[in-house]
């Protein structure tokens, strides 16, 4: 099932379903981001810089019409934790 229990007014590109819109988590494994920055960096006729591209982590908060419904921590600073 396409998203969870927080709605925020958007639908599917078919407009038949609800939807959540944007991202909410990065994870260091995206390297397909890290490939493009490179790209990006490589090329004379853009100031890219890579170091600072991307903002520190921070925990994401996600809202619905009644507020504030879930917070998603930072995991990489949590220590890891096995069952």
């Amino acid at each position: 099932r396409v998203g969870g229990l927080v709605r925020d007014g958007f639908t599917s590109l078919s407009g038949k379903r609800p939807a959540e819109a944007g991202q909410h988590g990065f994870w260091n494994n995206y390297h397909n981001i890290y490939r493009l920055f490179d790209q990006l960096a490589a090329d004379e006729n853009l100031d890219f810089d890579t170091k600072t591209a991307l903002t520190p982590y921070a925990e994401q908060g996600q809202y619905s019409p009644d507020g504030l419904e879930a917070v998603w921590p930072v995991y990489q600073d949590q220590a890891l934790q096995l069952p």
